[in-house]
């Protein structure tokens, strides 16, 4: 089992934390409102003080504008600790996008480290080109389906020896613009830059569901919450659970490799 990057690790707990406070909210008003109905009944002379927003004035934790303010507040704590809940779970997801690809550029020793190893294996390339200019002639030009097995064994020599083909000389350039697109990476690049850039295998569901996700965070955003409750949060928050998952495991076992450059 490969080990997990610390941008996983956060996420999953700053996600669980999410979840905890909203055990708290759902535990504490109903008991707001149980302290307010036996306030009224006069069962309690007054309400408990507040932990913020206190008040000195005279008699205000027995008042009706309290008692009428909270009853206000608590008949729509469900939907608005739902959505409040979406929306910093997202939050965390997309954070948490970045914070694994910047963690990816540490281990390789900071971004400006990654582009001068890379510069390095290209110096490198070129110069084993020209030192083999005659078999890398021979890949020029026309090709011969009839030397297909020539071509193959020619390419494999040159690789082995530190040679890098066109595919692989224009990498350098997706390095510099993915750590330049990841300070203004836009939730609805997120999948497409991890397929296409990592390779990860996301399904047309997971697609799917994340930019149902973004469109719902969007909605509350603007002002526009649909309907939500703690458990069609709980449900919809799966999809990215196994997207976070599916991250982590394979950046942790592909791209948090060693490469010791010669």
């Amino acid at each position: 089992m490969g080990f997990s990057t610390n941008a996983y690790n956060i996420w999953r707990v700053e996600s669980q934390a999410i979840f905890d406070f909203s055990v708290l909210v759902s535990y504490s008003v109903p008991s707001l409102k149980m302290q307010i109905s036996l306030l009224e009944k006069g069962k309690i002379k007054s309400l408990p003080k507040f932990d913020y927003y206190r008040s000195t004035k005279e008699g205000y934790y027995s008042s009706e504008n309290l008692r009428e303010g909270l009853k206000r507040r608590a008949s729509t704590y469900k939907q608005q600790t739902s959505s409040y809940m979406l929306l910093s779970l997202f939050s965390h997801f997309e954070a948490f996008v970045v914070d694994v690809i910047r963690e990816l550029f540490e281990f390789h020793g900071g971004v400006d480290k990654f582009i001068e190893n890379y510069d390095k294996s290209v110096k490198k390339s070129f110069e084993v080109g020209n030192q083999n200019s005659n078999s890398k002639r021979k890949l020029t030009g026309n090709r011969k389906p009839q030397r297909k097995t020539q071509y193959q064994e020619i390419s494999r020599n040159l690789s082995s020896s530190g040679y890098m083909f066109p595919n692989e000389l224009l990498s350098g350039y997706g390095i510099k613009m993915l750590n330049k697109k990841l300070g203004d990476l836009k939730s609805k690049e997120i999948p497409e830059l991890l397929m296409d850039c990592f390779h990860i295998d996301f399904s047309e569901d997971e697609v799917r569901e994340f930019h149902n996700l973004r469109d719902l965070r969007n909605s509350i955003a603007h002002g526009r919450p649909p309907s939500l409750n703690i458990k069609s949060v709980t449900e919809k928050n799966q999809v990215l659970i196994g997207m976070a998952k599916k991250i982590d495991s394979h950046l942790s076992a592909n791209f948090f490799i060693f490469n010791e450059f010669r």
